[in-house]
This record gives structure tokens, sequence and C-alpha cells, in this order.
């Protein structure tokens, strides 16, 4: 049921650049702690062979990457679309020719790093989370710019000028981050159901909100649920089961029911209504935390872990959650079943190297970021070191 439509007021601009700016810092933050050393491995982790690394046709492996953070693959093509919040572009892969196992970049969609060719409407800004729907078209979180945008026919298109759809601003032109039905404020991922609707993490106002499909097909949509508040104009965290704290990544099951990466307060939130929920409605599970009013104690064990970066969750309601702090990857097999604060059925912060002294040949993860299923596993950005790592069911 689509609900009313508040109003609200535009942030200032010194604090909208103040929130980018600091999305941006925690990027800079991860990227200068791994080059300055990562700790010893954590937790009793399982193995997966990396089974793709993505490489620049005729160069190195990753080659000019800064950081792949959000990831999503277009099943029909085998096309994986990888973003780069440093570089604030998206990359397009494909299966390479010449190496197995191999992607090739095939495709560089928006403004990369010292490339002044991109008109201004097509330009990212810190690009994380990215989503594709059932047409095959590409929404992403323009992090920096306050907005989601969609691309249609990602996969296919050789140019890409503006974008053909945009939530969270009036314009293809405007950046201004608010509190409102129809403002966002440095959004970090998305997330498609599967009747259509779009979910977005709007990070910086401690809050997700849903747009059902009749509602994207209008310009400027103004969304039709929110969870975190209790209203479209407000924006405060907090640890109850109704509230979030910087929800950094969201995704969907096949029956709606919805998960959150509540990453502020170390805990990731489950919705069983999914878009049949009241505004602001307290969540139905936890894990992370015992206690559903309750954050979590971070620390790496196997029921708790630091800054959720990405979670997904695939056909068989196995839930992924990548914990970049602690190198390594959770997940719940059929998550939505188990009680507040269970313990994980898996962790892995090690994979099985071909040992040809190749540039993907590392026995470790390094600040895993995005993730998107497969038939049988979960596709890994193993950001430190510049790789997509594949970890298959049969090795869970």
């Amino acid at each position: 049921m689509t609900q009313p439509h508040a109003t609200g007021s535009i942030a200032p601009p010194l604090r909208a650049e103040g929130r980018a700016a600091r999305a941006l810092r925690r990027e800079i933050t991860r990227r200068l702690r791994h080059m300055l050393g990562r700790p010893g491995s954590i937790g009793a982790g399982q193995p997966a062979r990396v089974i793709i690394s993505a490489q620049l046709a005729g160069s190195h492996p990753w080659r000019g990457i800064i950081h792949a953070a959000g990831l999503a693959i277009h099943h029909a093509s085998g096309a994986i679309f990888a973003s780069d919040p440093l570089a604030h572009c998206i990359y397009r892969l494909r299966p390479g020719q010449d190496a197995p196992e191999s992607y090739v970049i095939e495709a560089i969609i928006g403004h990369r790093a010292g490339d002044q060719s991109v008109s201004e409407a097509a330009a990212f800004n810190n690009p994380r989370g990215l989503a594709l729907d059932a047409r095959g078209n590409l929404w992403i979180a323009d992090t920096g710019n306050h907005r989601v945008v969609r691309l249609d026919s990602a996969s296919t298109r050789d140019r890409f000028d503006a974008p053909d759809a945009i939530v969270g601003q009036l314009s293809r032109h405007a950046r201004l981050a608010g509190c409102a039905a129809d403002r966002l404020c440095a959004p970090a991922d998305v997330a498609i159901g599967p009747d259509g609707a779009l979910w977005i993490a709007d990070t910086e106002n401690h809050r997700v909100l849903a747009f059902a499909p009749t509602t994207l097909d209008r310009s400027a949509a103004r969304a039709d649920l929110v969870l975190g508040q209790q209203s479209f104009v407000t924006c405060q965290s907090g640890k109850s089961a109704a509230m979030l704290d910087e929800p950094a990544s969201v995704c969907v099951e096949q029956d709606g029911t919805l998960w959150i990466g509540d990453s502020g307060n170390l805990r990731v939130m489950r919705h069983d209504a999914g878009l049949g929920a009241t505004p602001g409605q307290a969540a139905d599970g936890v894990l992370g935390s015992p206690q559903l009013d309750r954050a979590g104690t971070g620390g790496w064990t196997d029921r708790t872990f630091g800054y959720a970066e990405f979670i997904a969750v695939d056909d068989e309601g196995c839930l992924w959650v990548s914990d970049p702090d602690g190198h390594r990857l959770m997940w719940w097999q059929h998550a939505a079943l188990k009680p507040n604060g269970a313990p994980a059925d898996g962790i892995a912060d090690r994979v099985l190297v071909r040992g040809d002294g190749c540039a993907s040949d590392v026995p470790t993860l390094s600040w895993p970021a995005g993730l998107a299923t497969t038939d049988g596993g979960v596709l890994v950005a193993d950001a430190g070191n510049g790789r997509l790592v594949r970890f298959m069911t049969g090795e869970r």
C-alpha cells in the first residue's frame, strides 16, 4: 500500500559535503590500512578456489582499478559489473579469450579518475552498491551524488551519456542531500525485490526506502515505505528494533524477506513483511546481536562481525556477509529461520590458490567488499587483493 508522501527540507550544502566526504574518507582509510599491513588471519576460515581474476586486455590483473566495491551479475550474458568508488566509475567485465577463468574489462561507465570526457550528468561520485532488475537495467547507488541512477540495457550498450532514470534528485544535474520521501543522503546500496520493487540503503539518513514498481515509472519518484524511521522527514540513528545507524547494505529473498546491513550498529536486521511493512516497523530478527533492541558488540567471532560492508542472499535463503575489517566472509544457511544472534554456519578468510605465482595467487582475503550470488555460491570482490573470488556451495 502506498503511504502518504511527506515533505521535507533540503540539507544545507555544507552538511551534505561533510557526509559525502566522510563516506569517501572511509574508503581511503581502508586502503591505507591495507597498505600499512593487515592483521593476522582471523577465525577458523574455510578456503575456496580462486576461479576468476579480472584483467585488462593485454595487461595485468586489475591494473588501474583502485578499489572494487559493489558487484552485480547479468546471468543471461555472463557480464559482471563492479563499482570502483575511488575511480568514480563502473566496470563491465566479460569472459576473457586468452586465459581460462579470466575476465576482460570491456567498458568503463562513468567518470574514471583523470578522465574528463564524461558529461556531468553521467559522472558518478563514489558509486557503491549495484543491482540488476529483470529487464537487465543496472541500478547504481551513486553515493557521493546522493542519488540512485538507472542505466537501461547495461550489458549491451556502448555509450552511457546520461542516466535513464534518477531517484533522489529532481533533475540530472542536482546533487543535493536531504531527508524526504524524494531525497537521499549518501545511499550506499540498492536491491531489487522479486516483485520489482527498488530498495535503497539511505545510509546517512539512517533508513531504508522502498519504491514500488509503479512508483518508479514516475519522474521524481517518492518512496512508498520507510524503515528505520517513523516518517520520511526524520533521520535519527538508534539501536532499537525499529531504528538503524548508517545502514550500508540491503538484499531481498525470493519470498520478499528483507535483510538490512545495519553497519553502524554492527548487526544485520530481518524484516519478514518486506514491502508489506508499515512505516517504521520493527525488525523481526537480528544477526550480530543477541537481542533486537541492542547493537552488536563487534569483534571477530562466529556470532559477531565488524562493519558489514555488503550482504547478499541466494535462492536457498543463505545469507552472506562481507566483513572487511576482519578480512573474512561469513554465511548463515536458511538465515530467516535462525534465532537472534545465531552463530554463522561458515567463515572463510582463505582461498585455495593455483600455486602458479600469478598476481591472484594470494592465500588470504583482504578487505572483501561486494557480493553477488551465483549458481551454487557467491562472487566476492576481494578488494585488497584486486581480484574476484568465487566461493562455491560445495566448499561451505
